[in-house]
């Protein structure tokens, strides 16, 4: 979160709120979702289909998650510990993200699509930013509702969105949706994905992301390299 000015004590109490329950429920989502991003860029990079358009698109898309993963990082006070706590969560989630994959790639398998193992990791990279935008969304409408309904006026000037912007993936999501696009325009192949085991394998993944499954092992992982935090536990209320 940013530095912001307030001029009462509802923007204050506001703006705490919001950041618990980004760190709670939404910043390790960002995480997952730009290190998915990542690898799906690494195997895109490797494969006949990194040229023209997708080049172009997924190259920008990178050097946007990558600004955006400083900016996360460079958003704490404590750098090193940010970056154990936020890395973390790729072994925490490693087996769920797995699981989301396998049922998407064995759609595109039973289909005869070449090359499922690529646009398996595309399509898990572009549904968890798109989790992440839209919980982003959820967040910070639903935060501001909740102290604007008890008093309006003191949250005259509030933009919680702006406040929390490095938590927001819009503009990656568009870049990658569009990079999608123009990859499935060369591969000129239409699956549908929308199957009960894609829905089911996500669920699990996102429901472990919105109620704070991960951060007790994220928190036990960065524990070793800082003992200090050893002691901390999220308790879910």
């Amino acid at each position: 979160m940013k530095k912001v000015i307030v001029y009462n004590t509802t923007q204050q109490e506001a703006y705490l709120y919001t950041s618990k329950v980004v760190d709670f429920g939404l910043s390790l989502l960002v995480a997952a979702a730009l290190n998915e991003l990542l690898n799906a860029y690494v195997l895109l990079r490797q494969s006949r289909y990194y040229k023209h358009k997708v080049k172009q698109r997924v190259n920008e898309a990178l050097k946007m998650r990558n600004r955006k993963d400083e900016e996360l990082k460079s958003s704490v006070q404590n750098r090193a510990f940010s970056e154990t706590y936020w890395d973390s969560i790729i072994d925490a989630c490693e087996d769920d993200v797995t699981n989301l994959r396998k049922a998407i790639k064995k759609i595109l398998d039973n289909a005869n699509i070449e090359d499922s193992e690529i646009f398996s990791q595309v399509e898990v990279a572009r549904v968890l930013l798109e989790a992440a935008k839209v919980h982003f969304e959820e967040i910070i409408k639903d935060c501001y509702n909740k102290f604007a309904s008890q008093n309006l006026s003191d949250m005259k000037g509030v933009n919680m969105k702006e406040a929390f912007k490095e938590f927001n993936v819009e503009s990656i999501f568009k870049e990658w949706e569009s990079m999608c696009r123009d990859l499935y325009t060369i591969k000129q192949s239409k699956v549908d994905l929308n199957k009960k085991e894609v829905s089911d394998a996500f669920i699990v993944l996102a429901d472990k992301f919105a109620k704070g499954d991960y951060i007790n092992e994220c928190l036990a992982e960065t524990s070793k390299e800082f003992p200090e935090y050893g002691g901390v536990k999220v308790v879910k209320k």
